[in-house]
């Protein structure tokens, strides 16, 4: 019986310079890594470690533009200022639609206005429902990634390999593929999922 062993690729992710690991029990997961900038993730309860000392770490008012998460974070911001934007214009039409009617107008001008502001009000409403399905999928898509939007970094920079502890958020589920031979051989290989919602991009090259 010959015996192979293969284990999937972990996420990748931006910022890793050389070697690093993860080794995930039951309770919580050790990441180990040679950082190239202070930016950690958008996870919760760290443990942060330089050469054994703890890191301070503490939440970044900007979030690097070129990491993944970043990223997504910045498109979920962007629809809903544009989403808040539509709904605010929505409001004025409102205000303008309730204001009393001069004693004198046009009668033809005022039906043409009343026609175009509905139209537009109509336009916007649709914008702001394509927007907020927008929205809710890529908020999913974020929060099933990390726990929450706020970005966090090490307060003093580590020359050394960073160790972080995550107590939750990185799941591992394993199954089998037997592939019978010739000549009565079998060959098993193991499979090991990863599922990370740790709201840490994670490149190992050992776990």
């Amino acid at each position: 019986m010959t015996l192979s062993k293969s284990l999937i690729s972990l996420l990748l992710g931006a910022g890793i310079l050389h070697a690093s690991s993860l080794a995930a029990y039951q309770d919580k997961t050790f990441y180990t890594y040679k950082a190239q900038q202070n930016f950690i993730g958008f996870a919760q309860n760290l443990q942060v470690k330089c050469k054994g000392n703890a890191l301070p770490v503490g939440e970044m008012s900007l979030c690097p533009s070129e990491e993944r998460l970043c990223k997504l974070l910045t498109k979920v911001e962007h629809l809903e200022a544009k989403e808040a934007s539509v709904q605010a214009n929505i409001k004025v039409l409102e205000q303008l639609i309730s204001l009393p009617q001069p004693n004198t107008f046009d009668a033809a001008a005022w039906i043409n206005a009343a026609k175009l502001t509905a139209e537009e009000e109509a336009r916007l409403a649709t914008l702001a429902l394509k927007l907020k399905k927008e929205i809710n999928i890529e908020q999913n898509n974020f929060r099933k990634q990390a726990p929450r939007r706020v970005a966090l970094q090490t307060l003093k920079a580590c020359q050394s390999e960073v160790e972080v502890t995550i107590p939750y958020g990185i799941h591992f589920s394993t199954f089998y593929e037997a592939n019978i031979k010739e000549d009565n051989e079998i060959e098993v290989t193991q499979y090991i999922s990863i599922l990370n919602r740790s709201g840490i991009d994670i490149q190992a090259d050992d776990a």
